[in-house]
């Protein structure tokens, strides 16, 4: 009888070290996960505080959205529609019933030395850039008048001037016309400025030319960086 009672005290006593050792483990496994939790968290956090590097834009192809066509990978405006029609060579370039066929590569080259004529202030870009008509900034301007207006504000804007192109986009926005979105990173006087500008580009003899500028704000027209 009392070595009956010894040996249930001793499994009673095996039972409660078995516990207290079960116990120990789930206690030490969940401070470990906690920790491990905690690390994630703080990843994330990090990851989501830290600043996006944004990369400038350097004249890669601009992918213009052309919403004549059912397909992007088409070759000309409403491909399918058109089949059988001609592709005319006129004096506004190729086209489709009245529709210019959208060059990514001329519209990009465009837009790359628009942007060059305002780092380099190189007024022989003008013609390169620029339609016989502009509106810019919500004045218009003939391309006389334009000439004369870049050669007085490169000869009076800051020496310090730099301007960086970051996310940049088009489409189509009418039979002969192209609309870029792009932002726009100034710097000036040590002062970095971003802004949303809208270049409406319009296939005409010359090729693909700017013929209206303005900010993406149209509350707000003037753009005092670059214009005025």
């Amino acid at each position: 009888m009392v070595k009956r009672a010894k040996t249930d005290s001793f499994g009673e006593a095996k039972k409660h070290v078995n516990y207290i050792f079960k116990a120990t483990s789930i206690c030490r496994y969940t401070h470990i996960l906690a920790k491990i939790m905690l690390i994630l968290i703080i990843t994330a956090a990090f990851f989501a505080c830290k600043p996006k590097e944004q990369r400038v834009w350097k004249g890669e192809t601009i992918k213009v959205f052309d919403n004549h066509k059912s397909d992007q990978n088409q070759m000309y405006p409403d491909q399918a529609a058109f089949l059988g029609k001609m592709v005319v060579i006129g004096d506004f370039g190729p086209m489709v019933e009245g529709v210019a066929i959208i060059n990514d590569d001329e519209i990009t080259q465009t837009v790359l030395k628009w942007n060059n004529m305002h780092n380099e202030k190189d007024l022989n870009l003008i013609n390169a850039v620029y339609s016989d008509k502009i509106d810019l900034y919500g004045k218009s301007y003939s391309k006389t008048d334009i000439d004369s207006y870049f050669q007085s504000n490169f000869a009076n804007r800051n020496p310090s001037y730099h301007q960086n192109i970051i996310n940049i986009s088009g489409k189509r926005i009418g039979d002969t016309e192209v609309q870029i979105d792009l932002m726009l990173y100034t710097l000036e006087k040590d002062i970095d400025s971003p802004e949303a500008i809208i270049l409406v580009l319009e296939r005409n003899r010359a090729g693909w030319r700017i013929n209206k500028e303005e900010r993406a704000d149209a509350s707000n027209p003037t753009r005092q960086t670059a214009v005025e």
